[in-house]
C-alpha cells in the first residue's frame, strides 16, 4: 500500500502558500504599477516589487515537481530530492536577477512589464522552470486518470491550476502587453482558488490505499 498525497508528506500545503504568496505580492505589484502611471515615485515600488514577486514565482516549482513526483513514484525521498535540485535551480535564477538587474517598465494603461538582463536567468526560467512546470501538470493531468476517485479531484484540480499557472507564467515571460497583460494576471489569480479547492480537500493524516494494476509498460508506482 501506498499513502495517499495528503498535507502530512505531500508539498501540497507549500504549494498552495507559495501561489497564493505569488498572487498577493503581484496584485500590490499591479496596484503600484496603476499608480505609477501618475505618480513616478511609485516606479521604484513597483521595481521591488518585483524583485520580491520573482522568489515565489521560481520557487513554486519545487513543491510543485514534488506533488508530481510523490503521485508518479509513491515514494516521499525520491521526491524531496527532485524538489531539492529544482529548489536549486530556481536560487540560481533569482541570484541572476539581482545580480543581473532588469530593463524597464514597459508601461501601459494596464501594468507594466520589467524584463530580467542575465541570458542565465533566461535560461532557467525556460528549461529549469517554465518548461518543467507545464511538462509536470501535463503529467499530474495524465496520471489522475490512473487514481482512485478520493485522490483523482485533487490531483486533477493541482494539475488544471498548475498547467494554467506555468502557461501565463511562460507567456508573461515573453513579455505580454497592453490588455492581454491584464488578462493574463487575472486568470493567473484563478490558479489561486483551484489551488485552495485542492489544499482543502487534501487529508490531513495519511491514508492508505492500494495503487491499481499497471501494465509492465506504464508503471507509474513503486509498491
Amino acid at each position: 500500500a501506498l499513502a495517499l498525497v495528503g498535507l502530512s508528506q505531500s508539498a501540497l500545503p507549500l504549494l498552495f502558500g507559495t501561489i497564493a504568496t505569488y498572487l498577493l505580492v503581484a496584485a500590490l505589484r499591479q496596484a503600484a504599477a496603476w499608480w505609477s502611471v501618475t505618480d513616478p515615485s511609485w516606479v521604484n515600488v513597483d521595481r521591488a516589487l518585483y524583485y520580491t514577486v520573482v522568489i515565489p514565482a521560481a520557487l513554486v516549482i519545487a513543491p510543485h515537481v514534488h506533488v508530481v513526483g510523490l503521485v508518479a513514484w509513491g515514494q516521499p525521498t525520491r521526491a524531496r530530492l527532485l524538489a531539492a535540485l529544482f529548489f536549486v535551480v530556481a536560487i540560481v535564477g533569482i541570484a541572476f536577477v539581482y545580480i543581473g538587474g532588469i530593463d524597464g517598465p514597459v508601461t501601459s494603461d494596464y501594468g507594466t512589464d520589467w524584463t530580467p538582463r542575465s541570458s542565465i536567468t533566461k535560461l532557467v526560467l525556460l528549461a529549469g522552470i517554465m518548461l518543467p512546470g507545464l511538462v509536470g501538470a501535463a503529467a499530474l493531468l495524465t496520471m489522475a486518470g490512473k487514481l482512485e476517485p478520493a485522490g483523482k479531484r485533487r490531483v486533477v484540480l493541482v494539475g488544471w491550476a498548475t498547467l494554467v499557472y506555468f502557461a501565463v507564467f511562460t507567456l508573461d515571460a515573453f513579455g505580454l502587453t497592453g490588455l492581454s497583460l491584464l488578462a493574463a494576471r487575472l486568470v493567473t489569480a484563478g490558479t489561486g482558488l483551484l489551488a485552495w479547492v485542492a489544499y482543502r480537500d487534501a487529508p490531513t493524516k495519511d491514508s492508505e490505499y492500494t495503487p491499481p494494476a499497471f501494465a509492465p509498460d506504464e508503471m507509474m508506482y513503486e509498491r
